[in-house]
């Protein structure tokens, strides 16, 4: 049984980190009442303003992580069409 469970959690893991492949985490995007990180606007703003890059990205899902912390600025996860 232990192999077993051993086995599993190794298949597991290698799909999570296969699902996680296309994905990218942004750090310190400072986060406001009223933001559309779901229709990608903070991230696209911050793409286009303070990375320079003109050609729009597609994105198959673009959410904060975790729950809102008075005060702090949780990261961006991306998952990215190409």
């Amino acid at each position: 049984m232990r192999t077993e469970f051993e086995h599993l959690n190794e298949h597991h893991l290698d799909l999570q980190m296969r699902s996680m492949r296309d994905n990218l985490i942004f750090e310190g995007i400072q986060e406001t009442q009223d933001e559309h990180t779901e229709e990608t606007l903070t991230l696209r703003e911050f793409l286009e303003t303070e990375m320079n890059i003109a050609e729009e990205p597609q994105f198959h899902r673009v959410h904060r992580m975790w729950k809102k912390i008075q005060g702090k600025h949780r990261p961006i996860v991306a998952k990215f069409v190409l």
